[in-house]
C-alpha cells in the first residue's frame, strides 16, 4: 500500500498548484482573457488628444542690483 506524501514546501505554491490542477488554470486563464475581452470596450481612443499648456512664470526681485 502506497501512503500519500505530504507536500513539502516546494509544492504548495500557486505554480505547483496550476500545475496539478490544469482545469483550474485554464478556467483562470478564460477568466483573464474574457475580463480583457470585456474592458477593451471601455477603452477611449483619440486620434488627437486634447491637453492644455500650463505655463508658470517666476520673477524675483534682487535688490540693490
Amino acid at each position: 500500500m502506497i501512503l500519500p506524501t505530504v507536500p513539502s514546501s516546494e509544492t504548495r505554491g500557486p505554480v505547483a498548484f496550476m500545475a496539478r490542477n490544469r482545469v483550474a488554470a485554464n478556467l483562470l486563464m478564460v477568466f483573464l482573457v474574457a475580463a480583457g475581452l470585456f474592458s477593451v470596450r471601455g477603452i477611449v481612443q483619440e486620434v488627437f488628444p486634447e491637453f492644455s499648456l500650463d505655463q508658470v512664470t517666476v520673477s524675483v526681485l534682487y535688490p540693490g542690483a
